[in-house]
């Protein structure tokens, strides 16, 4: 049975920091399908798991001696969702780093050159929060969190996860990569 797969590298955000906990406040009003505990960047998405192992041998080769790429996270945001049914709250970055950049391109760029079918509507964004299209408008959305001050703040980005879709809300581990840590991050409080 083909699944979809996908490559996320993890955020350690904070739920200490203030601006997180002035997102939580405002969102109180709102309903919402779900919270994001275990926060990421998805990579990239792969339609199928035909070639997980072909895959997973070169990614491999691209993360195994690869340091920890630091991200600076600096904007709130809101937009729809793919399937038009949700809108995300997200924290993004306005300036991609070098590093971050050559990570995603080369694991994407190895996907490519196996074959693999990618997701193309990559967008680099940290979901938060989901919220149903019938809870509110997506410009009242954008304005609650356009009122929340951000400060920016970077991480150094330690652990790269191969996983698969199990159902909406589940997902299985196929490996994980521990970066090497060469820089510590300003966790924003």
């Amino acid at each position: 049975m083909e699944k979809e797969n996908y490559i996320e590298i993890h955020v350690g955000i904070s739920p200490e920091a203030q601006w997180y906990h002035d997102l939580m406040e405002r969102m109180k009003g709102v309903k919402v399908n779900r919270i994001i505990r275990r926060c990421h960047v998805t990579a990239l998405f792969l339609k199928d798991d035909g070639l997980k192992d072909a895959l997973m041998e070169a990614f491999d080769k691209q993360l195994h001696h690869r340091s920890a790429p630091r991200l600076t996270f600096d904007k709130l945001e809101a937009f729809t969702s793919i399937s038009g049914k949700e809108y995300i709250v997200c924290v993004t970055s306005t300036h991609l780093e070098t590093e971050f950049v050559e990570l995603v391109e080369g694991l994407r760029g190895e996907a490519s050159r196996l074959g693999a079918e990618l997701e193309e509507s990559y967008r680099l964004h940290v979901t938060l929060v989901r919220v149903p299209v019938d809870a509110i408008s997506l410009e009242e959305l954008q304005q609650l969190i356009a009122e929340i001050p951000m400060p920016a703040f970077t991480l150094a980005l330690t652990t790269v996860d191969y996983r698969y879709r199990m159902s909406d809300l589940k997902a299985g581990l196929i490996k994980e990569w521990k970066l090497k840590e060469s820089f510590h991050g300003s966790v924003c409080k």
